[in-house]
Parts: structure tokens; C-alpha cells; sequence
């Protein structure tokens, strides 16, 4: 029976040649594009608030889930690996279009949804 038995496609890929673990951290977001062509831009929520920019090289490993129990979304979302020493230089920046105002606060009153307004 152990002999039909086969190493998972995924930790093929993460391992290479090696049966070394290798340091790698995982990074869940949505992947979209980036201003640099080196690079992907990995949202970490749908409200594209805040993302992170990954350059490209960096990526070991790469694999997309389905829908986003956690946050609920009913989107696939995008697992990275990516080398913990990269990792420890990537910043999360906020997202936010120039002249874009929130809506007007809805049904749950104000300040519920968004900050009040000075």
C-alpha cells in the first residue's frame, strides 16, 4: 500500500532537490497587480485597503484556495511561500484613491462603518 503512496505536488515544489526543511512563511492575500513589473501586489483583505508588494523572485511556492472561510469572503484567495528572511523586509502599506470619499454612513448609523467625521 505504501509504495502507491506519492509526495504531495506542494511540498515537491517548496522542497526542490532538498529533504532539508526550508524557512519559508506563508502569506494569504489576493493577488493583483503592481506598478512594478517585478512584482505582484498582495491585498490582505478584499476591501483592498492594504497590500503588500512581493517582488516576483521571491515566491517559492504558490497556491490558490477556495472560497475565504475566515473572512467570510466567497472569493478563492492566494497562499504565498516565501523565504522567512524575505519576508522580514516586505511592509504592508494602506491602499487609498486620491479624492475618494467613504459613503455616507447606511442603516447602522453613524460612525458604526466608518470613523465619525471631524
Amino acid at each position: 500500500m505504501t509504495d502507491r503512496l506519492n509526495v504531495n505536488p506542494l511540498v515537491a515544489m517548496l522542497l526542490g532537490d532538498s529533504t532539508n526543511q526550508p524557512d519559508l512563511v506563508i502569506l494569504n492575500g489576493y493577488i493583483g497587480p503592481s506598478p512594478d513589473v517585478n512584482c505582484i501586489s498582495l491585498y490582505t483583505s478584499t476591501d483592498l485597503h492594504s497590500k503588500v508588494e512581493v517582488r516576483k523572485d521571491q515566491i517559492k511556492g504558490w497556491y490558490q484556495i477556495g472560497p475565504d472561510s475566515y473572512s467570510g469572503s466567497p472569493l478563492p484567495s492566494d497562499m504565498l511561500w516565501i523565504r522567512r528572511e524575505d519576508a522580514l523586509q516586505l511592509r504592508e502599506t494602506s491602499v487609498r484613491a486620491t479624492g475618494a470619499q467613504p459613503p455616507s454612513p447606511g442603516p447602522t448609523g453613524p460612525g458604526l462603518l466608518y470613523p465619525p467625521k471631524p
